[in-house]
C-alpha cells in the first residue's frame, strides 16, 4: 500500500516556459543558422545533466553559477557539434522565462489527496522554491516540502533521502518517489528504500521498468498497490 507520494520539482511537477531546450533551439537558429531537432537537444541536455549535475548547496552565488554553466555549456555544445558555447549563458539569461506546471500535475496531486495519500516535494533547489510553489498554487497542498539548499543535503546523496524519511517519520516501503533523473532521483531513492519511479516524458529510459510517461500514471500505481 502506498501512503505517501513525493515528487521532484524541476521537469517533474513544473518546467520553465519556454523550456531550456526551446531556448537553445532558438539560439542555434539565430546564431548558428541551423535547425536542430528538439529531441536531439533534449537527449544532449539529459546526458550532460547525468554527467554534471547542478549543486544548489555548493553553488550559492552568481559567480559560481556562471562558472558552472560555462563548463556545462561547453560539454553540451560539444555533444551537439556546435561552437559559441561561451555565448549561450548570457543569451539564456536574457530570455524571459516563467515556471509553469505540467498539464497533469495539479490533477495528479488533487487525485492523490482525494485518496488520503500524503504528497510532497523534495527537490534540489535554492531557498526560493517555496515562493515559486506558492505562485503555482501547490504549496498549501503539500504535506512534505524539503529543499536541498535549506537542509544542506542534496541528491544523489542517499543522506538526503534519509533526512526526508527521518524528518517526516516516513515508512519508505509505503512511500513512492517520482523524479526525472535516473542518477539523482530513481537510483538513490530506491537505494534508500523508497518505491522509486522515473518519469520519462521523452522516451530516454526504455530499459527502466519502473517508469511512467505522465504523472497521472502514478494513480494507477497507487491503486494497484492497494
Amino acid at each position: 500500500m502506498i501512503k505517501t507520494v513525493l515528487f521532484d520539482f524541476v521537469n517533474t511537477v513544473a518546467r520553465h516556459e519556454p523550456t531550456r531546450e526551446e531556448v537553445l533551439q532558438q539560439f542555434i537558429k539565430d546564431r548558428c543558422k541551423k535547425n536542430t531537432e528538439k529531441h536531439k537537444i533534449i537527449k544532449a541536455f539529459n546526458e550532460v545533466d547525468e554527467l554534471n549535475p547542478y549543486s544548489s548547496v555548493q553553488i550559492n552565488n552568481e559567480a559560481k553559477k556562471q562558472s558552472f554553466y560555462e563548463a556545462y555549456n561547453k560539454i553540451l555544445f560539444h555533444k551537439l557539434g556546435l561552437m559559441w558555447y561561451n555565448e549561450f549563458y548570457k543569451y539564456y539569461k536574457s530570455v524571459k522565462k516563467k515556471w509553469v506546471l505540467y498539464e497533469e500535475s495539479l490533477k495528479t496531486i488533487e487525485a492523490l489527496k482525494a485518496k488520503n495519500i500524503k504528497v510532497g516535494i523534495i527537490s534540489n533547489f535554492d531557498k526560493h522554491l517555496d515562493i515559486i510553489a506558492k505562485e503555482l498554487q501547490i504549496y498549501d497542498l503539500m504535506d512534505i516540502f524539503v529543499v536541498s539548499a535549506q537542509v544542506g543535503l542534496e541528491k544523489p546523496d542517499v543522506g538526503f533521502y534519509n533526512y526526508v524519511k527521518d524528518a517526516y517519520n516516513l515508512d519508505t516501503t509505503t512511500t513512492a518517489y517520482i523524479g526525472d533523473s535516473y542518477s539523482l532521483d530513481y537510483a538513490p531513492s530506491r537505494q534508500a528504500g523508497y518505491a522509486g519511479y522515473l518519469i520519462d516524458r521523452h522516451g530516454l529510459y526504455s530499459h527502466v521498468s519502473d517508469r511512467i510517461t505522465n504523472l497521472f500514471e502514478i494513480i494507477r500505481v497507487v491503486d494497484n498497490a492497494s
